[in-house]
């Protein structure tokens, strides 16, 4: 792949219209739909998760109809990136800075293997900070501020312009395990 793409604009930046297009392996181009480049910004996390690199994926293609994002690991290379390691185990990049990405999630096919990596968009990581004016339900905010009770959650939502839903909030099982004690047998 000469560019890299997703299928979701959750998290992107710098929206780019062009007419940006790929040529898939059957050489049929592929046209990106609605907004054709946009910016990601996040990191990439070691398949062990110890390791994280940030990063800014850059003029990413957006096409809803495609099954998987893709990070292009030649368009790497164009941008001064050189493969540090290559072997069945997954391969190895890095740059001038000391950056170093590793695709090290191996996924067997019948002929061969694709080398992936796990790409951690920021808006994944920091959902809490939403907008305000933004509708959600009461599980929801209890969630992203940090699993107070109802009458702070409400009381913070609130405060931040959030619009909570109609309900109540259900037992939290998430609550619950902080909550329980061991007793002795």
């Amino acid at each position: 792949a000469s560019c890299h793409s997703t299928n979701n604009l959750q998290g992107t930046s710098n929206v780019r219209r062009g007419g940006m297009s790929t040529v898939g392996h059957a050489g049929v181009a592929v046209s990106a739909t609605h907004t054709d480049t946009v910016d990601i910004r996040g990191h990439v996390k070691s398949k062990d998760g110890s390791r994280t690199t940030p990063a800014v994926l850059t003029d990413v293609g957006y096409n809803p109809k495609m099954n998987y994002n893709l990070f292009s690991l030649s368009r790497m290379l164009v941008n001064g990136w050189t493969i540090l390691k290559g072997s069945a185990e997954g391969i190895s990049i890095g740059n001038s800075g000391g950056d170093v990405i590793n695709f090290d999630i191996v996924v067997k096919t019948p002929r061969g293997a694709i080398f992936a990596a796990h790409f951690v968009c920021d808006s994944e990581v920091g959902a809490a900070s939403t907008d305000a004016g933004t509708s959600m339900n009461i599980k929801k905010a209890h969630a992203l501020l940090g699993h107070g009770d109802e009458e702070s959650t409400r009381k913070t939502a609130k405060h931040l312009g959030w619009r909570i839903t109609r309900g109540t909030l259900d037992p939290c099982v998430h609550c619950a395990k902080a909550k329980a004690k061991q007793r002795r047998t």
